[in-house]
């Protein structure tokens, strides 16, 4: 019985996250429905109710796929959805209810009374049936169908649906449903021509509504004004219906205004485009142009903030018109309709009309002395300047104005001003490397926004850091600092944020070496830019996704992007788009062996770069052009390129590129039938292993020089040192999970030495002793063992009998394969070897190892990293609707024997002894994301770990209780050791 129950909480619990990760597709919906665009809103909707029914069709009863579908208008289909619908989960049902409403509301809206009638009369059925112990969703559908026969003149049909909502709002007592029913008899009243009467219930239906501030309360009581001042047009009270009509959108603005400061975006959204559709009702004197123009910068503020820009525009446009047209200009909101155009047109890369924007508004500004415009259009030049190559300029405006805001009072909005300047300094010092100038700038930001909130400038300031700290090669610090940043673009619906945010995570993950999460956000952050329909940030994440392909070796897929990329670029007409895609083009062409186009696109990337003085990308450019030129056996030209290259790196103190010059001058050097030159290779592979190496150990870069020095000594004939630096090259893209780039290189080992490459094959899964012990132990020689000390780690899956019977073979399969890759991952990142898989347990063992950190330590290490492995994995795993992974780590160390045991058919080397029994029952002792270690462990890593303290417990097997720990974080500091 309790198994049963867990396995229902279990269920429970993925249904519940699969339920939040469909959701975004509904909130997606919503924002289209609500900006005005019907038609894909109702794919969106249907799109959802298919993933509904595809994820929850067998929650109940097999056959209720069925079920669920849209129901004609007549009682035996009401009959079976009620009937049939009680086997699927309430919290399934009541979305589906929702998005059947929605898709009503956008049927009514496109004057499809026919098709919305459906969709309202099967959710009354689901209202009736399943839902009943919800009046509120009974009185909802039933005043909506009322409200469509009203609309089609059929008051006597509306009447019983009337009738129905007042007798069951009325026993409710509740406020909202009182009013929504009071809203259905008024528009009964005003069908059949009672408009005096009509005008009294909407009056009294809204003020029931007054003080209650729940959305759909907000909307409702909209609603209700809107009408009322439909009555006194009626009535012909135009001056009243004119007041009515304004006081409707000045509440419906300053709703909007109270959602945005409690990051309510969707919310505030809906009320702002409710109230812009109404706002042309008001008469244009100055009270009215002033309430229009504050509504349409403010919507325009709101869907910039969001993403869409392309909706924004005429929003700002719609106000300087409104003031051009009448007179009645507001110098405070003139001003800052213009500053908001000036920094869409940079979001946008157009940074000529940006500058020639802004520039006439400082103009102004000055004109007219308002110091606080000033002080932004200077921030928003100094942004353009900066964007546009000319960072001199841009810090020397940003200096400017923080000396405006310097003489104003402190304030919440010069405040915000000052954080956003701080973050632009901030992101120009980490461009200049200059990372302690950019830190201390940022946390500034960070300061101030701690006393003045605001979660979109905190959102901006942590994705900086984050940006900062992956270029320090701090890629924990980046991480966490780009969740906090993700975290709150997605609480505020800041869908283009939440787009670069996910980028800057590809980035940081990809220069960890985790290309697997590296692909997720860079798919993630395309999928939301495409979205949008935001055309200047996709080629970024084109090119850092292709450059994932290119690692794969799948050169295609990368020039498939290039070339989306590039087309991108030929449309927006910018120089420096146009440069990029040039030298990505040429560079997988080259790899794609068309070097004839390579050398065209590259030499094009060239000229424009050198056009707008991006001497770190002509650098590049010529790296690329003397492996072209190599390959036409141009070796003197091919040096010269590379020692341009090299100059223009030391030049601008670039350690990486400089490294990267060394490589490529040695490729070519190797290529070389001078003698001379090729020992000249060697001295330049040698001094790129070691930059590259003391900027990164575990980066694509090594394992490409790695690579390129095996062949180096492969074609000298030296197989010792080609093997030592092939098997340097595998191990690298084995962590970095380049698993075809390391089977290449696998077999180029083989091809050359084939006993090296078996034993490092048998050194995959054990430690290099035991390789040997197996190759030179026979079969017959019966059992060869040894006494070491090691780290044995041990990890299981928590509930995994409970889980295993919820899941689909292929979903068990999906789920212990994310299982399994996340533990390797992590034990061959910290030098661990994999002893066993047992079903959903692993056994590790880690010794020490010269120049690494000693093995309790590494073991450590590894539990603490596979918690946070595991998080990633479960954040793609609730993204297809699949429940998580929960693990248990446990930790102890001592004298164990090793050795191969077996018979003479089948011998395992592994390790046994009380210290490998113990860890096994410390793992058991770790709830999931937990690591509990012995006191052994502890005491050998107590100064580099945060632990507490678990007292003594009995483990089975033990005759005396032990002292266990639990595992709470590793200090930073240790994070960083090998």
């Amino acid at each position: 019985m309790i198994l049963i129950v867990r396995t229902t909480e279990i269920k429970s619990v993925a249904m519940q996250r699969s339920l939040l990760e469909l959701d975004s597709l509904l909130h997606r919906g919503v924002e289209i429905l609500v900006l005005g665009e019907p038609l894909l809103a109702i794919d969106i909707f249907n799109d959802y109710l298919a993933e509904l029914e595809e994820r929850f069709q067998n929650e109940g009863k097999k056959e209720t796929k069925e079920d669920i579908k849209t129901k004609d208008n007549d009682n035996k289909d009401k009959e079976s959805s009620s009937k049939k619908s009680k086997h699927i989960p309430i919290d399934v049902l009541t979305r589906r209810f929702k998005v059947l409403m929605l898709l009503a509301e956008c049927r009514r809206g496109m004057e499809q009374d026919e098709l919305a009638l459906q969709n309202l009369i099967e959710c009354n059925a689901l209202a009736r049936g399943p839902l009943a112990e919800f009046p509120d969703f009974l009185v909802q559908s039933t005043m909506e169908i009322a409200r469509i026969y009203v609309f089609r003149k059929e008051p006597a049909a509306a009447k019983q649906y009337v009738s129905e909502a007042t007798r069951i709002a009325k026993s409710s007592k509740e406020p909202y449903l009182v009013s929504l029913a009071g809203f259905a008899t008024g528009l009964l009243f005003s069908c059949v021509g009672r408009h005096s009467e009509a005008h009294s219930i909407f009056s009294g239906a809204a003020a029931r509504l007054d003080g209650l501030n729940d959305p759909e309360h907000i909307l409702l009581k909209a609603d209700i004004l809107l009408h009322m001042g439909h009555e006194q047009n009626i009535r012909e009270n135009v001056e009243e219906a004119a007041k009515t009509y304004a006081d409707t959108v000045r509440f419906l603005l300053e709703c909007s205004r109270n959602s945005i400061a409690q990051s309510c975006a969707r919310d505030a959204l809906r009320f702002l485009m409710l109230a812009n559709r109404h706002a042309d009702l008001l008469p244009r004197d100055e009270a009215n142009v002033q309430l229009m123009s504050s509504l349409a910068v403010t919507t325009g503020a709101l869907l910039d903030s969001i993403g869409y820009w392309d909706k924004a525009w005429p929003c700002f446009i719609r106000a300087l018109e409104l003031f051009d047209s009448t007179g009645f200009a507001d110098p405070q909101l003139y001003t800052t309709a213009h500053i908001h155009l000036g920094e869409l047109c940079i979001k946008k890369k157009d940074y000529a009309r940006a500058l020639t924007v802004l520039d006439r508004t400082r103009g102004r500004c000055e004109q007219a002395d308002d110091l606080p415009g000033l002080a932004r259009c200077l921030y928003g030049l100094g942004t353009a300047h900066s964007k546009n190559g000319d960072d001199d300029k841009g810090i020397a405006l940003f200096e400017d104005a923080l000396g405006v805001l310097n003489s104003l009072k402190p304030s919440k909005d010069a405040a915000l001003l000052r954080a956003r300047i701080n973050n632009q300094l901030g992101f120009i010092a980490t461009k200049l490397k200059d990372y302690e100038k950019a830190q201390t700038h940022l946390e500034t930001s960070v300061d101030l926004l701690r006393e003045y909130d605001s979660e979109i400038v905190m959102g901006e300031t942590y994705r900086l850091l984050g940006e900062m700290y992956c270029q320090r090669k701090q890629h924990i610090q980046s991480e966490r600092a780009l969740k906090k940043s993700y975290d709150i673009f997605e609480r505020n619906a800041a869908r283009y944020d939440s787009a670069r945010c996910c980028k800057s995570l590809g980035e940081n993950y990809l220069d960890a070496g985790n290309l697997t999460m590296s692909n997720f956000f860079f798919e993630e952050s395309i999928h939301l830019l495409e979205d949008l329909g935001i055309e200047s940030e996709l080629p970024m994440v084109y090119s850092a996704k292709a450059r994932i392909s290119m690692m794969q070796q799948d050169y295609e897929a990368a020039e498939a992007l290039f070339l989306k990329d590039y087309n991108l670029a030929r449309k927006s007409d910018n120089v420096h788009s146009m440069a990029f895609s040039y030298y990505q083009l040429g560079k997988v062409r080259r790899l794609l062996k068309r070097s004839h186009s390579a050398e065209d696109y590259l030499r094009r990337s060239l000229e424009l770069f050198d056009k707008i003085g991006n001497q770190i990308m002509a650098g590049q450019v010529k790296l690329e052009q003397a492996l072209c030129v190599c390959k036409r056996f141009d070796i003197k030209k091919a040096e010269v390129l590379c020692k341009e290259a090299e100059g223009l790196f030391k030049k601008l103190k670039n350690e990486e590129l400089q490294a990267r010059a060394k490589l490529v001058l040695a490729i070519v050097q190797r290529d070389s039938r001078d003698n001379t030159k090729k020992a000249s290779a060697r001295n330049n592979f040698e001094t790129a292993i070691e930059k590259f190496e003391k900027i990164n150990k575990v980066s694509f870069e090594l394992a490409e020089t790695y690579y390129e020095f095996a062949l180096y000594w492969r074609d000298r004939s030296d197989l010792k040192n080609a093997a030592h630096f092939f098997i340097q090259a595998i191990e690298l893209c084995d962590k970095l999970g380049l698993s075809a780039r390391a089977n290449s290189y696998f077999d180029d080992l083989r091809r050359i030495n084939p006993d090296e490459a078996h034993k490092f094959h048998l050194g995959r899964f054990v430690d290099t002793s035991a390789v040997d012990t197996l190759k030179n132990t026979s079969v017959k020689s019966g059992i060869r063992v040894d006494k070491k000390t090691l780290t044995v780690f041990f990890t299981d899956i928590r509930s995994f009998t409970t889980i295993s019977e919820t899941l689909s073979l292929e979903e068990l399969t999906s789920f212990l394969n994310d299982f399994y890759a996340g533990v390797t991952q992590v034990i061959v990142k910290f030098h661990g070897q994999i002893n066993k898989f047992i079903g959903d347990e692993v056994m590790a063992i880690f010794d020490e190892q010269p120049g690494l950190a000693p093995a309790p330590l590494r073991a450590v290490r590894a539990g603490d990293e596979l918690t946070r492995v595991l998080n990633e994995i479960n954040l793609r795993r609730r993204k297809r609707g699949e429940i998580d992974i929960g693990v248990g780590v446990g930790i102890n160390t001592g004298a164990v024997i090793v050795g191969s045991f077996g018979s003479s058919m089948r011998q395992d080397y592994t390790a046994i002894g009380d210290t490998v029994n113990v860890a096994a029952r410390l793992q058991g002792q770790a709830a999931a994301g937990e690591v509990v270690i012995s006191d052994a462990v502890y005491q050998l890593v107590q100064n580099h770990v945060e632990a507490e303290d678990m007292g003594e417990k009995p483990l089975k097997g033990k005759g005396q209780p032990m002292r266990l720990w639990k595992v709470h974080g590793v200090q930073e500091e240790t994070r960083e050791l090998p």
